[in-house]
C-alpha cells in the first residue's frame, strides 16, 4: 500500500512555477547562444586559438569550421527560443544539451562553473514536463495539456 510519503510525493500541485521557469530558462538559453556570437566569444574561444585545451578524455573534440561553429550557436539560440515558447520542447532541450556539452568540453580555458551548471540544468529539463501548459505543444496537442504535476517534480 501507499505510505503517507508516497501520497505526499505524488500529490498533484500547480505547475505554473515550472512553466514560468521553462519560459525564463529558454530565454536565457537563447541569450547565452546569441550572446556568444554578438560578443565575439565564438571567435575568441573557438576559432582564433591555434590549440584548444579540451577536458581529459575528450581530446578528440575539435572546433567546427567557422561557418559551422556560428551555425551551431545560431541553432542553439533558436532551440532556446523553442524551449521558451514550448514548441518541440524535448527535441529542443536534447539538442541544446548535447550542443552545450560539446561547447563546454571543447575549451576548458574558458571554464566557468555556471557553464557546468547550465549543462546539468539542460539535462534535468529534458525529463521535466515543463511543456504541458502555456506552450505551443500543449495548444496543438490537447492530450498532453495539464495544469498540475506531481510534487516530486518540484523537489
Amino acid at each position: 500500500m501507499y505510505s503517507k510519503w508516497d501520497k505526499w510525493l505524488f500529490r498533484q500541485v500547480d505547475n505554473s512555477a515550472l512553466v514560468l521557469f521553462r519560459m525564463f530558462f529558454g530565454f536565457l538559453l537563447a541569450c547565452e547562444a546569441f550572446g556568444h556570437i554578438a560578443l565575439g566569444a565564438v571567435d575568441k574561444h573557438f576559432l582564433q586559438p591555434k590549440f584548444t585545451f579540451t577536458f581529459i578524455g575528450f581530446e578528440f573534440l575539435e572546433p567546427l569550421p567557422a561557418p559551422l561553429m556560428y551555425g551551431l550557436f545560431v541553432m542553439m539560440g533558436i532551440a532556446g527560443l523553442l524551449v521558451m515558447v514550448g514548441f518541440k520542447y524535448r527535441t529542443a532541450m536534447i539538442f541544446y544539451a548535447i550542443a552545450w556539452t560539446y561547447v563546454y568540453l571543447l575549451q576548458k580555458t574558458s571554464y566557468n562553473n555556471h557553464y557546468y551548471l547550465l549543462m546539468l540544468l539542460n539535462y534535468i529539463m529534458i525529463f521535466l514536463p515543463a511543456h504541458r501548459s502555456v506552450s505551443i505543444d500543449a495548444k496543438w496537442n490537447p492530450r498532453i495539456r495539464k495544469e498540475h504535476m506531481s510534487r516530486w517534480i518540484y523537489l
